[in-house]
This record gives structure tokens, sequence and C-alpha cells, in this order.
């Protein structure tokens, strides 16, 4: 996935380039639990996750989980560009709005250099966020690899509004089961229950009404919101 835009994920192409790409794009809306893409099918389109929350959900080929983790918003499928077919699922969490780039007007646009270039950004934007997602689940101690999901996960989802004292930096959606939470981090469902516990009691996490706040995370965000805004108006 790429995360790595403000407010378009072609907005670095020039506008011809993008009004063209954009009003290639079929919007598709999915009810919660739907598959928006299924893992080793055929490539079909590159998604773009503008509303809504997904579960990405990679398996091995015998169904055993191998990866599992949020997807908040960004781009999604671009290696199946490449290779033919999606890597991994991606399910609607809650109701989720796409708009998809189909397959036909991808492998067209990708003969344009811009947008190959592009493509090849968002590949390595995302192998940067494989490897930061990895290293937050590297933790040996189980408390702290929990801490450290949440507040990389909580950073990644609340990237996409960089303004200070909206309130959708102090919490982002976060549908998920304590079940689940389990399955992202490998750990034992009661196990993690005492350790969200701990870490709210203490301060460190909000988990509520199906939202999800690491304060201090969220108070580095607002600072560098500010920061950036003021450098805006020199």
């Amino acid at each position: 996935m790429a995360i790595n835009f403000r407010h378009s994920p072609f907005e670095s192409l020039e506008p011809k380039l993008r009004a063209s790409i954009e009003a290639s794009l079929v919007r598709h809306s999915y009810r919660r639990g739907e598959k928006i893409l299924q893992q080793r099918a055929t490539f079909a389109g590159i998604i773009w996750m503008r509303s809504g929350v997904g579960m990405v959900d990679r398996r091995r080929p015998d169904g055993t989980l191998e990866f599992s983790s949020p997807l908040h918003w960004g781009i999604w499928g671009t290696e199946a560009l490449m290779t033919g077919t999606y890597l991994g699922s991606l399910i609607a969490a809650t109701h989720c709005v796409v708009s998809v780039l189909p397959a036909s007007e991808a492998r067209r646009f990708n003969e344009d250099a811009a947008f190959a270039k592009l493509v090849a950004s968002w590949l390595s934007d995302d192998f940067a966020l494989s490897v930061g997602t990895a290293s937050a689940l590297n933790a040996s101690r189980t408390e702290e690899r929990v801490m450290d999901y949440l507040s990389y996960m909580f950073r990644q989802a609340a990237r996409q509004d960089s303004t200070p004292d909206n309130g959708r930096q102090t919490s982002v959606a976060w549908p998920f089961s304590v079940g689940q939470l389990a399955q992202f981090v490998s750990a034992s469902r009661p196990h993690l229950s005492s350790i969200l516990g701990r870490l709210e009691s203490e301060g460190k996490i909000k988990l509520s009404d199906r939202r999800l706040s690491v304060p201090a995370v969220a108070e580095e965000l607002r600072q560098e919101a500010t920061t950036a805004a003021a450098s805006a108006t020199r």
C-alpha cells in the first residue's frame, strides 16, 4: 500500500495526465465483511481506499495466516500490476468507499513514464510500510510489541490529516476486536486483554467506541502539523 499523498495519489502528476487518470476511476462501496480484493486473484485494478477501514489478510498456500493488518486509507494492489495477481486479500472492516483504476487503464497509463515512476514510488512505499510494520512487531516483550504496533498504526492512519486540533488526529477508527488485534500482534487474547487494560490505566492508549487514541503520538502529530503550518506562512 502507499499513503504518501495529501489529497489524491495522482497529485504529483502534471494536470492533464492526472485529470485523465482520475476520469478513468470507477467508484465502488463495500459493506462490512465484504472482500474488496482476493489474494491470488487476477489483477483487476489498483484500489484507492477513500473512506472506511479495511483489513489486509495474507495467507500461506496451506491456508494458515501469514500476515494481517489494518488499512485506513491509501493505494492497494499496485504489485499486481507487475505480478499479475494480488499478494493478499483486502476485506472491508467497516463500510468502505474505494476508487478503482481498472486493469486495462492501469496498463495503458503505465506506458507513460511519469505514471510508471509514480507506480515505482508506490511499490517503494509499500516495501517501507511492510518493513515499518515488521519493525513495530519485532519487540520480544508482548507489551512493548503491542504498544509499538498501536503507535505505528495510529501514526499511519492519522497522517492523512495535518491540520492541528481538528479532532481527527486525536483518535482514529479502530473497528477491530481484541481477538483480531491478538492476531495482528501474535498474542493470546487473555494476555492481550490484560496488557490493554494496563496500557489504558496508564494513559498510554485509549480504546473506546471503536476508536483508538495514542496520546503521545497524537501530540507529536499536532506539533508536526503546527510546525508545518508555520513554515508554510513564512
